[in-house]
């Protein structure tokens, strides 16, 4: 199991011009705290099903590699 998993919740609240900005601020504070060697990744659950299904799938691999 992971050491670490970071969780950005609720960026679909925030405009949709500043929620690129609002990620990469999030990466680069995990980054800075836990090193570079953690994987980050972004799982939306306001966007459509089918993205929703392709994030949790990816999300679920990364957890279980």
């Amino acid at each position: 199991m992971v050491s670490l998993i970071g969780v950005l919740q609720h960026i679909e609240t925030i405009s949709t011009s500043k929620q690129s900005a609002v990620r990469k601020l999030f990466n680069r504070f995990f980054v800075s705290e836990f090193t570079d060697k953690y994987k980050f990744m972004n799982f939306n659950a306001g966007m459509n099903e089918q993205t929703m299904y392709n994030d949790a799938n990816a999300l679920l691999r990364q957890i279980a590699v």
